[in-house]
Order: structure tokens, then sequence, then C-alpha cells
């Protein structure tokens, strides 16, 4: 066989020998590096997103206190419960603060909250207040203006204005200024928990069985006192005569 047939017969196998690693080799791991190559995109996309996530962590870590802060100032604004113990005595303060002296509050029972021309929040609950006061124009007005920079989130709804009197002779304005009476009517609002929500930390459940000393089953009860009104009495029997 001649030298130029055995090199045209090599080039051939080995032209043979590419075309087969093309397909059996190469063309199988160029498919295999292009999903390589995709995952790696989709890496480094998370890597991005995962870095921008750790900066807003950081961001609310660094501001951890000015939020703890507003949060406190929030559940003082809009607290689960009515807290009219607090409420009062921080209109009390406000009142002696601006000069006032007389001071009568009359709170109302929670109420689901119907804003106007909407329906009911079953989230939200309003207690209407009715605040009575008398006192000059510059001290109702600095009342007022405390109110609005009270702890606890108030919106005045009303207010009637009507002559107090002739107050008493003052240094500082001859002859001295007429008092005014004055009725606030406001409303302040509670955080109404959410149907079947767990109860609150402190709170004490209702008993799931009669009281001790309740009647048996088709006994009339003992009548019970309300708050402010005398008990009717009840007859004792007489011992029968020997």
């Amino acid at each position: 066989m001649s030298v130029r047939l055995q090199a045209i017969i090599a080039g051939v196998v080995f032209v043979l020998l590419v075309v087969a690693w093309f397909f059996l080799g190469f063309n199988p791991n160029r498919d295999r590096i292009s999903e390589l190559e995709e995952q790696q995109e989709q890496v480094v996309m998370e890597i991005g997103e995962l870095r921008v996530r750790l900066e807003r962590l950081l961001e609310l870590r660094r501001q951890e206190p000015q939020l703890r802060a507003e949060l406190t100032r929030m559940r003082d604004a809009l607290p689960n419960d009515p807290r009219l113990p607090d409420f009062i005595l921080q209109v009390q303060e406000t009142a002696n603060l601006a000069g006032i002296d007389f001071l009568s509050i009359t709170p109302s029972l929670p109420s689901p909250f119907t804003p106007p021309g909407g329906a009911a929040q079953p989230t939200l609950q309003a207690i209407s207040v009715s605040i009575s006061t008398r006192g000059r124009y510059f001290e109702i007005e600095d009342f007022i203006v405390r109110m609005e920079r009270m702890r606890r989130a108030v919106r005045i709804n009303t207010f009637a204005l009507a002559p107090g009197g002739a107050a008493e002779d003052d240094p500082d304005q001859p002859g001295g200024s007429p008092t005014m009476a004055v009725t606030f009517a406001m409303q302040m609002f509670v955080n109404a928990p959410a149907a079947g929500a767990a109860p609150v930390a402190g709170a004490t459940p209702a008993p799931a069985s009669p009281p001790t000393g309740s009647p048996p089953p088709g006994e009339s009860p003992v009548p019970t006192a309300t708050p402010g009104e005398t008990p009717a009495p009840t007859a004792t029997p007489e011992p029968e005569a020997a």
C-alpha cells in the first residue's frame, strides 16, 4: 500500500474520530455547560437579592431604638384595652397645665367604630367621651392644644360654648376676663381583638362551670344588688309554734 493511500486512510479515520467526539463528547458537555451557566446567573441574582435584604436588615438594626420608641408611642395612642383611668389622668394633667380647675369627664362603653359613609370596622372600637370644663379663652385654647399632644389619640368631633360668668380680677388682665363653659364631644379608639384570637395575657377567662353557691336547677336564684341600688329585702319564715 502506497504512502499516499495510508495518509488518506489516516485522514479519514481522524475525521471520523473528531465527528464521533463532537457528537458523543463535546455536544452533551456543551449543553451541560449552558445549564451550569444559567445556574450561575441565577445564583448571582440570588446573592444580589440577599445582599439587598442584608443591607435593609442592618439599617433596621441601626434604627431599632427609634422603631421601638415609635411602637411604644403607637401602642399608647391606640391600645388594646380602654385604659380609662390612664386617659382620665392624662386629661386631668393637661387641664392642670392649662390652668383649668373644673373638669368633668363622661366616657361611654366601647362600640364598633363606623366611619362616616362607611361600614363598621370589626377590629377597631370607639369610646365616646364628653368633657365639660370652664375657663378663660386662652386657657381653653391651651387646653385644646395640649389635648392634641396627649399620648392617647383622640378626635374632637364637636364642641359647644356658653357664658361661664365673670372671672376674678387678674393683674395681667385689668377688670378680669369672662370665663366660658365648654363641652367637648370626642372619641378615642381601641384595638378590638379579632374573632378567635388568643386571649390577652393577664386576662381572666370566664369560668366553664357555675360558681360555688349557685342554686340547683329548678330553683330561683337569690337576688343580687346592682351597684348604686339597694337589694330588695327577702322574707324570713317564722318558726312554727310547738
